[in-house]
C-alpha cells in the first residue's frame, strides 16, 4: 500500500514537472499523446477521497454523529472550518451522510452562523442531534464575545433534516444555574436509566473552581430541568462529552481540552450504571482497567463522539492538519514531528468501537473501510526524478 501511495504521489509530481518544464524540451514519454488528456493521471481509487472526508473548501471540526432511524443512515454534523474565518462569525454547522463510515455524501449547510457580529450565535460551537416523534433537534453552542455571556446553549428544529428553524426564544444560560457565562458549551443528549432524556454541558462553576458537567433532564426534549453537576478530573476541562450505554456498561467519552497540549486526547470512563459513571471522577479518577487512562487514540484524533445503528457503534473525530511550508518553498512539512502542536480541525476519521468482556474499549477497523481496501495490486515502479526536474519544483 505504501508503495502504491508513493507511486501515485510521484506520478502527480511528475505531472507538475512536465507542465513546468515544457520550455526546456522535456515532454515525457513520446509514445503517449499528452495533449488535451485529463485522465492519464486519474487516481487509482476514485472513491478514496471520501474515506476520510474533507470538505472541498475548508476542514472538518468537532463531529456530531447521529443515527437517523427514519432514513437508516448516519448523519455526521460538524463545524465547518474555513481557511479564512471572519472575526466573530464562523463555524456554521454542516453535515454529511454515510451508511458505512467509509463513503460520504455532503448534505451541505444545516445551520448558518448569526446574521451579524452581535447575535448570540454569531459563531456556532459543538452540540448534538436527536430525533423524537418526527422532529429533529440540534442543540448547539452559541458563541459570541460581544454578548453578555460568551457562550450559551441554543437549539434548532426540523421535520426533514434539511430545513432548520432556530428557536430564537429558547436558551440555556450558565449563570442562571450557577455556572460560567464564558464556558458553557458542548451539550450532549442521551437517555439515562430513568428513561428520561439527560443533557450534560461542559462548564465551570460561576465563582471559579474545577470544571464540571452541568446536568439537565427532560421528558420531551423541549423543557429542561437542572438536576446537578458532575465532577471532571482535577483542573482538566473535558470537551465534547458523549454518554451512552453499550451492552451492560455505561460510558463517558470525552476529549481532554485542546488547551492541554501535553494530553489533548480522546478518553473514556466505564461503569456498570449511570449513577456509578457520574462518580468516576470523585476522590480521584477511577480509570478503566486498560492501563493507560482510557485513551482511545493518539493526539492525531480529537473531538471524538459516537453513534450506533443498534448493532455497531462507531466513533468519529478529526485528524488535525499541520501548518508547514509546501514543497514549492522548502520541500519540508514544518510541524510534522518537530514538537509543534497540530492545528484545530482537519479530516473526518471513523473507527469502530470494540467492547471487551471487562467493559474496556479499543478501536477497530470499520468493516466497509477494510473491504474497500482489500484488493491486492501489483507494486509499480516509482518515477525517479532527475536533478533538473527538482529545479523546476523550486
Amino acid at each position: 500500500m505504501k508503495t502504491m501511495i508513493y507511486s501515485v504521489f510521484a506520478l502527480m509530481l511528475s505531472a507538475s514537472a512536465l507542465t513546468a518544464c515544457s520550455d526546456d524540451g522535456f515532454s515525457g514519454d513520446p509514445a503517449k499523446d499528452w495533449n488535451g488528456t485529463t485522465t492519464f493521471f486519474a487516481p487509482t481509487d476514485a472513491q478514496g477521497f471520501g474515506t476520510y472526508y474533507t470538505p472541498a473548501d475548508g476542514r472538518v471540526g468537532d463531529p456530531m454523529p447521529f443515527y437517523d432511524q427514519k432514513s437508516g443512515d448516519f448523519k455526521v454534523l460538524y463545524l465547518q472550518e474555513y481557511i479564512n474565518n471572519m472575526t466573530f462569525r464562523f463555524h456554521p454547522i454542516w453535515a454529511v451522510t454515510t451508511k458505512d463510515g467509509a463513503n460520504y455524501e455532503s448534505l451541505g449547510e444545516m445551520l448558518p452562523f448569526g446574521n451579524n457580529d452581535f447575535e448570540q450565535d454569531a459563531a456556532l460551537g459543538t452540540g448534538c442531534a436527536y430525533e423524537k416523534d418526527g422532529t429533529y433537534y440540534i442543540y448547539y453552542t452559541g458563541h459570541n464575545g460581544n454578548c453578555k455571556y460568551r457562550e450559551v446553549v441554543m437549539r434548532a428544529t426540523s421535520t426533514d433534516f434539511k430545513t432548520w428553524t432556530k428557536d430564537e426564544l429558547w436558551t440555556l444560560k450558565g449563570p442562571d444555574f450557577g455556572y460560567s457565562g464564558n464556558d458553557f458549551r458542548d451539550p450532549q443528549i442521551f437517555v439515562a436509566d430513568d428513561n428520561l432524556y439527560h443533557m450534560i454541558i461542559s462548564t465551570y462553576p460561576v465563582n471559579g473552581g474545577d470544571p464540571v458537567f452541568a446536568e439537565f433532564k427532560s421528558s420531551d426534549l423541549k423543557n429542561w430541568e437542572h438536576v446537578g453537576r458532575i465532577r471532571m478530573i482535577w483542573d482538566r476541562f473535558l470537551e465534547c462529552p458523549d454518554i451512552f450505554k453499550m451492552g451492560n456498561y455505561w460510558y463517558l467519552v470525552y476529549s481532554e481540552s485542546f488547551r492541554t497540549s501535553w494530553s489533548r486526547k480522546v478518553k473514556y470512563m466505564v461503569a456498570s450504571s449511570y449513577e456509578e459513571l457520574k462518580s468516576c471522577f470523585n476522590d480521584g479518577p477511577k480509570w478503566p482497567a486498560d492501563g493507560h487512562e482510557g485513551v482511545l487514540d493518539t493526539r492525531a484524533f480529537y473531538a471524538g463522539k459516537t453513534a450506533s445503528d443498534g448493532t455497531d457503534r462507531y466513533i468519529w473525530g478529526w485528524c488535525p492538519f499541520r501548518s508547514g511550508a509546501d514543497i514549492h518553498e522548502k520541500n519540508i512539512n514544518v510541524g510534522a514531528g518537530d514538537g509543534n502542536e497540530p492545528n484545530w480541525s482537519g479530516a473526518l476519521v471513523c473507527h469502530k468501537l470494540i467492547q471487551h468482556a471487562d467493559g474496556t474499549l479499543t478501536l477497530g477497523a470499520v468493516p466497509a473501510m477494510a473491504a474497500k481496501y482489500s484488493t491486492v495490486v501489483d507494486d509499480c515502479q516509482p518515477y525517479f526524478f532527475h536533478r533538473e526536474d527538482f529545479k523546476q519544483l523550486g
